[in-house]
């Protein structure tokens, strides 16, 4: 007799705090990412050899193995909004919509590295314009002497009253990742305790373009059992940014520019 337990829940992302977290587990930080189902065999004891106790340790024919093992996580993976905001350079007085949004931007980057490191304002290709339906810009900021790029885009752009106010939107064109945050966030949604989930090794601190398969990979092990006979699997998931500027894991997907929405900035004179 064969068990296979209800796939495991999609993870979930949020902005603005420590953010990976299955759907159960609410935190703010990572990034969505594909969960694969572990499946195990038994049903009770005796149950032909397929008891969760019988399972054998997994052989090249399982597959080949990635080189780090990733441990449980006892925390979610990320950075506190408090320690992103002590991070930035100070606020301006009186900042202009474009100064706002590059420091959304240093904010999302802080995140989408998952650990504090130096960041400093880049540049935006052009000028906001003042009223109306604002265009899409192409804006970096730096991390670690890493150039990251975003898209930004902003809308019902608004100057009466001495004020200027407006929709904001930014996703990530070229993001930044570290090893340790992966492997981290990888650890959190897939928390199995038979086998440990693994990832290729990757450098301390890398670039990635969003929505394009990095070259990195982490896996599971899938395991089935039916009367006695016991089927092994290392799965191979591919390392990503997605639309959010988080980590993902699984088939990337293009990154569109209503992924993320860095909602209405505060109003500038």
């Amino acid at each position: 007799m064969r068990r296979r337990p209800a796939p495991r829940p999609r993870g979930v992302a949020s902005r603005g705090g420590t953010g990976y977290a299955p759907a159960m587990r609410r935190t703010v930080w990572p990034a969505v990412a594909a969960a694969v189902a572990l499946v195990l065999g038994g049903c009770s004891q005796g149950d032909g050899g397929c008891g969760e106790g019988d399972r054998p340790e997994p052989t090249r024919s399982a597959g080949a193995r990635l080189p780090v093992a990733v441990g449980a996580r006892s925390q979610p993976p990320g950075i506190t909004g408090k320690a992103i905001e002590a991070a930035l350079p100070p606020r301006k007085a009186h900042p202009s919509l474009m100064d706002q949004a590059m420091r959304r931007l240093m904010s999302d980057t802080l995140n989408m590295a998952g650990a504090i490191g130096d960041i400093r304002p880049g540049a935006c290709e052009k000028a906001v314009v003042k009223e109306g339906e604002g265009a899409t810009h192409r804006c970096t900021v730096i991390y670690e002497g890493l150039e990251v790029a975003w898209k930004v885009r902003f809308s019902d752009i608004d100057a009466s009253g001495g004020w200027t106010t407006a929709s904001y939107r930014a996703w990530p064109v070229k993001g930044v990742l570290r090893a340790e945050t992966v492997y981290a966030a990888y650890a959190w949604i897939h928390p199995e305790k038979e086998e440990a989930p693994r990832c290729d090794r990757m450098p301390e601190i890398f670039r990635a373009e969003a929505g394009k398969a990095t070259g990195y990979e982490c896996q599971i092990l899938l395991a089935d059992c039916s009367d006695g006979t016991w089927r092994l699997k290392w799965v191979n998931q591919p390392v990503w940014i997605g639309g959010e500027g988080r980590v993902e894991f699984g088939e990337p997907e293009p990154v569109s520019p209503g992924a993320s929405s860095g909602g209405v900035p505060e109003s500038a004179g």
